[in-house]
């Protein structure tokens, strides 16, 4: 199975700032079935795929990361970023505010397991978007 985590916010500021011409940062990290870790500034997925967001801390992945993707089809590193569609494609985003909520009311009341979703879908740029804590792609 590949994993697909953001690996450092660290380099995802320093590339805002980078001038043209200076080499950015690696934000994306994969994880190959065969044990091996790559990085780099984006990654194509060839097929289904499973965003998975992990409350618990002891769900977490071993660098602390708390939303992945899962795909047990190939995954390609990509060498430069991936502009993303403009229009006429779906858009997942990570509420870190709502994630941050569900942090605190673990560590408060760790019995009650009420959490609010962390993840947003949006149709399109303009839609609304849907509040949810899993998502599954149909591939392409």
């Amino acid at each position: 199975m590949y994993i697909i985590t953001i690996l450092a916010r660290d380099g995802i500021r320093a590339n805002i700032h980078a001038v043209p011409g200076q080499p950015l940062a690696p934000v994306i990290q994969v994880e190959t079935p065969d044990g091996r870790t790559l990085r780099g500034l984006g990654a194509v997925l060839h097929g289904p795929a499973s965003v998975v967001y992990a409350v618990r801390s002891e769900q977490q992945r071993r660098c602390g990361v708390s939303v992945w993707i899962e795909s047990e089809h190939l995954v390609e590193i990509a060498e430069e970023p991936i502009i993303p569609a403009s229009s006429k494609a779906t858009h997942i985003h990570t509420d870190t505010i709502r994630e941050k909520q569900n942090r605190k009311a673990l560590r408060e009341q760790p019995m009650l397991m009420v959490f609010q979703p962390a993840l947003a879908v949006r149709s399109s740029k303009s839609a609304k978007a849907t509040k949810c804590m899993t998502v599954r792609t149909s591939g392409a």
